[in-house]
């Protein structure tokens, strides 16, 4: 269910030139690193795709999102090990900022 989500939502922007689906998934994403749930592997890694796609200049979305997440010290800790794996060194520094 989550990849078609995911794929509907992509395909939302691509295709329809409307953001609705992805403000959904971002949205979607920020309540599972929220939540006191593990999040898995595919989740965490789709949410920094995501983050890492957005271009530096412009709106930046799920980046906000990741950053207010990533700086609340209430973020579940299993959740930013898994979030932590797929970051590069660039984008744990701008969280970080």
């Amino acid at each position: 269910m989550y990849d078609e989500f995911r794929q509907l939502a992509f395909e939302d922007g691509l295709e329809r030139q409307s953001n609705v689906g992805i403000k959904n998934l971002i949205q979607y994403y920020d309540e599972a690193i929220a939540s006191q749930k593990v999040i898995s592997n595919e989740i965490a890694r789709d949410f920094v795709d995501l983050v890492k796609s957005e271009t530096t200049g412009n709106e930046r979305p799920a980046f906000t999102k990741l950053r207010a997440a990533w700086r609340n010290g209430a973020f579940n800790m299993k959740n930013r090990k898994k979030i932590d794996n797929y970051l590069d060194q660039n984008l744990r520094t701008d969280l970080e900022r």
